[in-house]
């Protein structure tokens, strides 16, 4: 009884969305950043004042470093999500008079568990291994950290980039302990690197018919390029050059910011690092997302609607989050995946191979995400910059995105899939994959499409083409044929989920006028960095060498090079270095100027997407241009429902 009174007063005094208007955001006066130091010993930093919209912010600076760098760490852009703002729109936090000391990395995570359910038989993912079965962060969690060479001031501002992180929606936040260390970024380029927390899990993207709006942490995002935008050029960037960018869900969120109406003027460039704009495994509709959320709310036992939404903001944060490693082992889930299975359908519901990895995503919510963000790009409703000009896009994805997918089979055949993967194995896995492919609304016909399907996929990947070698790689011989069938479906994840998406997309914003840049990241790391971002060591998790060549260029193993924050000091390898540069290089070239080309680069010329070559760069040592479809491109966008999708709409004006 008590929680419905309450739930009946929240409802009527929820605080409104404060997301982009339409009109510029005023800025307030006196855009300067304060630093007395005075004579002190070079170790002892001094205490940079910035003035933002809320109030000052006290930083510091670290002078040991050449060039200097500022930094605030820790900067509140919204007001805690807690009691009645827990699974409510993000708000502004009160102002303040007194400087708020941003100085540590305190605040660093929201509330999430570093977790792979250990009755799956996986190994634990990641560096952070002795964590993944630990709870980490707070639901006070919305800041963002800013780094800024000393270089950059109100009168000559810089080119600013603000990252979204990725991590399924799950797990992630602005720090990663250190990988995003945005330090090395900041100086080696000259521009301002912004990095902000979101919402994650049920506390981001739980969907019910009571929130208002779904996409909480997509929201998180937007309310954070806002402030962006309202404050940035008091600490010495311009917010006529902001450059967003992630990796994973972040290059989706990257991708849903293009389209979504409420982030339209909040940025001028983009770059999508292994995401997809139209995926259907990384989007719900919102019917399907609150249909999950009111058995999700069930399970923890808040049925009844009318005090549902308070029964969930009364929880501890650790149940809501912690429930979800029981229910979704229990979502919907094939004892078969055979053509024949009855069962097979339901689990469709929760969109795909990884519906149970990402029980939480963007929805179709009609606010924020009016469509699929393709159907979007499309008809040409693509998102302005600041002054109205088209944005600019690079998009690419990993070598070997599928790796760490395949990785996953056994979890994805519920325990049965042995690895090496045989051909029943790989057979039952892929027709899963490929009904996902070919359906997701209509699923009367699945079955007998998937069959279909299945012939056409294992006739553009032969077997025979992977028992000692792997065509996504261009390895043609001396591979173990045990691994065949892994290095296969390696190739299927890699194509189907996000290469060919990303080629579809930059088709669509092509034709709407938009510069955009292809890139595939294909450097392997000469020390072992990779083992400190997924699970490569593929010997230990198998006991074949099937993915020894691909590991390096897998999912996510791009960003310490991206950042130049690796692990292990000392194993360093000089071309680790030249890998690091290079990326950086292309990247802040085009954040400053909207081409990766800079006047004085020497690095080779990245040309601009054009459909009829398919120009990409591959990101190695050395860099190299091609003009290949490598991915069979033209196989997945004839395939089913992507035929309809692969086809290109004629261009809208605009």
């Amino acid at each position: 009884r008590r929680c419905g009174r309450v739930q009946r007063q929240n409802a009527r005094t929820r605080p409104p969305m404060l997301l982009a208007p339409q009109l510029p955001l005023p800025r307030p006066l006196g855009c300067v950043v304060d630093c007395e130091c005075g004579p002190l010993p070079p170790l002892r930093p001094c205490s940079p004042v910035a003035t933002t919209h809320l109030g000052p912010v006290q930083g510091v600076q670290d002078r040991v470093l050449q060039p200097t760098i500022r930094k605030w760490l820790g900067v509140p852009f919204a007001a805690p999500p807690t009691q009645d703002l827990r699974f409510a729109a993000p708000r502004d936090p009160g102002a303040w008079t007194e400087p708020k000391f941003t100085t540590k990395h305190g605040r660093s995570t929201c509330f999430q568990f570093k977790v792979i359910d250990g009755r799956l038989g996986l190994k634990p993912i990641g560096a952070l291994a002795l964590n993944m079965s630990l709870s980490v962060g707070s639901e006070d969690c919305l800041y963002l950290d800013i780094y800024v060479p000393a270089s950059c001031t109100s009168e000559k501002p810089c080119a600013v980039m603000q990252w979204i992180y990725g991590g399924g929606w799950m797990m992630g936040d602005k720090y990663e302990y250190g990988m995003y260390d945005a330090t090395r970024l900041a100086t080696s380029q000259g521009v301002v690197v912004i990095m902000a927390n979101y919402r994650l899990h049920a506390a981001g993207w739980l969907a019910l018919d009571e929130i208002d709006v779904g996409n909480l942490g997509l929201a998180d995002q937007t309310l954070a390029l806002q402030w962006t935008q309202r404050n940035i050029l008091h600490f010495g960037g311009d917010p006529d050059r902001v450059t967003i960018f992630g990796e994973s869900a972040g290059g989706m969120s990257v991708c849903q910011h293009l389209v979504s109406p409420r982030s339209n003027g909040l940025f001028s460039r983009a770059i999508m690092q292994s995401g997809a704009c139209d995926t259907r495994m990384y989007y719900d509709t919102a019917e399907d997302a609150r249909a999950f959320g009111r058995r999700y709310a069930a399970a923890l036992g808040c049925e009844d609607a009318s005090t549902r939404l308070c029964c969930l903001r009364e929880l501890p944060i650790d149940k809501v989050v912690k429930s979800y490693l029981d229910f979704v082992i229990q979502w919907p889930f094939p004892d078969s995946l055979s053509t024949g299975a009855d069962s097979f359908v339901p689990y469709l519901e929760r969109g795909g191979a990884f519906g149970q990895f990402m029980p939480f995503k963007a929805n179709i919510d009609g606010q924020q995400l009016p469509d699929m963000p393709l159907a979007l790009i499309r008809r040409g409703r693509v998102n302005r910059s600041p002054r109205g000009d088209r944005v600019q896009v690079i998009m690419g994805t990993n070598l070997c995105e599928g790796c760490i997918d395949v990785l996953s089979a056994s979890y994805l055949d519920k325990g049965r899939a042995t690895m090496p993967l045989t051909q029943t194995g790989y057979d039952r896995l892929l027709t899963y994959m490929a009904a996902y492919e070919e359906g997701w609304e209509s699923h009367a016909p699945l079955r007998q499409r998937a069959a279909r399907a299945v012939r056409r996929i294992n006739e553009a990947y032969p077997v025979g083409r992977y028992e000692t070698g792997w065509p996504g790689l261009n390895i043609s011989g001396g591979l173990d044929p045990r691994g065949a069938h892994n290095r296969r479906l390696a190739d299927f994840f890699t194509h189907a989920q996000m290469g060919c998406s990303t080629r579809r997309a930059l088709r669509a914003l092509q034709a709407h006028g938009h510069a955009t840049y292809w890139y595939q990241y294909a450097y392997r790391a000469a020390s072992p960095i990779n083992a400190l971002v997924l699970a490569c060591d593929a010997n230990h998790v198998v006991g074949v060498d099937y993915l020894d060549q691909g590991c390096t260029v897998s999912h996510g193993v791009e960003l310490p090079i991206l950042f130049g924050t690796w692990a292990l000091p000392g194993v360093l390898a000089p071309r680790d270095h030249v890998m690091t540069a290079t990326m950086q290089t292309y990247w802040a070239n085009f954040a400053k100027h909207g081409s990766p080309n800079g006047a004085e680069s020497d690095a080779v010329r990245w040309p601009m997407y054009e459909p009829n070559v398919s120009p990409y760069v591959a990101l190695d040592v050395p860099v190299s241009v091609h003009a290949d479809d490598v991915m069979n491109c033209d196989f997945w966008d004839s395939l089913g429902e992507r035929g309809e999708a692969g086809r290109q709409a004629p261009p809208t004006p605009v």
